[in-house]
C-alpha cells in the first residue's frame, strides 16, 4: 500500500496514492475530506467528507453545480435495515457521492457524505474512481466534457489496434 504526502490548508498529509488527485479536487472546490481509501485489493475506493467543514449545503451546492448529470436514490445498507443511505448517482460517471444515516440500535448516531466507487476488483475500482475524477472536474470547470469524452475514445481505440497487431 503506497502512501503519498499532499498539502491541504498548509498542512502535509498522507493518503493513499491513488486517492491523492481526487482529494485534492475535492479539498479545492470546498469539499473537505476527512479520510480515504483506495480499497486495498477490496473492489471499492472510497473518500468521506468532514461532518465539521463540509456540512449538507456545500455538499449540496456541489450536486446542484452538477445537477444534469445526478439522481437520487435511498437503500438500506443492512438486513436490519437500522443503517440507510441517500445517494446521487452521477449519470456518465461511474461512482456515487451519498449520505450514508447510521441507526445502530434504532437510535440515530450519525450521518457523513462519501464519495464512492465500486469494480470487479479493486484496479476497476480505481480506474473508475480515476475516470469519475476527471469528468467531474471538466463538469465543475466548465471544461468541454464532450472533447475530453472523445479524447479517451480516440486512445482506446488506438490501445485496441495496438494489441490486434
Amino acid at each position: 500500500m503506497n502512501k503519498v504526502k499532499i498539502l491541504i490548508d498548509g498542512k502535509v498529509i498522507e493518503v493513499d496514492e491513488h486517492c491523492a488527485d481526487m482529494v485534492l479536487f475535492f479539498n479545492e472546490i470546498g469539499l473537505k475530506t476527512r479520510m480515504c481509501c483506495q480499497g486495498h485489493e477490496k473492489p471499492i475506493f472510497r473518500i468521506w467528507f468532514s461532518t465539521e467543514d463540509c456540512v449538507d449545503q456545500i455538499i449540496e451546492e456541489f450536486i446542484y453545480k452538477t445537477a444534469q448529470w445526478t439522481e437520487v436514490f435511498i437503500r438500506p445498507t443492512n438486513e436490519e435495515r437500522t443503517q440507510l443511505e441517500t445517494y446521487r448517482g452521477i449519470r456518465g460517471l461511474r461512482g456515487w457521492i451519498y449520505k450514508r444515516s447510521w441507526y445502530p440500535k434504532g437510535k440515530y448516531k450519525r450521518e457523513e457524505w462519501i464519495y464512492q466507487s465500486e469494480g470487479e476488483n479493486n484496479e476497476e475500482a480505481i480506474m473508475n474512481a480515476k475516470y469519475d475524477l476527471l469528468c467531474m472536474r471538466a463538469i465543475y470547470f466548465g471544461t468541454n466534457l464532450d472533447n475530453i469524452q472523445k479524447r479517451q475514445q480516440r486512445l482506446a481505440e488506438d490501445r485496441l489496434n495496438n494489441i490486434k497487431k
